[in-house]
């Protein structure tokens, strides 16, 4: 007689055991939907009424993500600025995502893109618009690659 409880404490411990080890595997597939892989490439423009001068330093960039993230809107990961006599190029890093992912479009995101000196007489280009990167033949980009230009 005293086996027979012992058989229930036994047979709910193991349903316990497939109910977890379902969660667990449920848990991890939709996780890795959503994990990220790292950074791609974004495009960003000058944010309207935003007004550039050779004193700027700083502005509003409106930044977009040009790789498709099912709907998750641009997270900037990181800003490069390189800088000559000529031309300042920013170059905005944005969060990218593993697996399959539908082009569903998302609206940008403001981002202070700060670009560590004034900007004098040079041309700010967009990095995500430059031959090789993803977004240059898009409609996000303009045909030179130029956002500003002191002229």
């Amino acid at each position: 007689m005293s086996s027979r409880p012992n058989a229930r404490i036994e047979g709910r411990r193991t349903l316990q055991t497939v109910w977890r080890g379902l969660l667990t595997v449920l848990l991890l597939a939709l996780g890795a939907g959503c994990s990220t892989t790292g950074e791609s490439v974004g495009v960003w423009d000058v944010a309207d009424g935003e007004e550039l001068s050779p004193d700027t330093t700083s502005f509003q960039a409106l930044v977009n993500n040009v790789q498709c993230t099912s709907g998750r809107e641009p997270v900037v990961e990181d800003v490069l600025v390189e800088s000559d006599a000529s031309s300042m190029t920013v170059t905005v890093m944005v969060r990218s995502y593993d697996g399959d992912q539908d082009c569903q479009g998302t609206p940008p995101v403001s981002h202070v893109i700060d670009l560590g000196e004034r900007l004098g007489d040079r041309v700010l280009i967009d990095g995500g618009c430059l031959p090789g990167q993803q977004g240059r033949d898009t409609a996000l980009c303009p045909p030179d690659e130029i956002r500003f230009s002191p002229e």
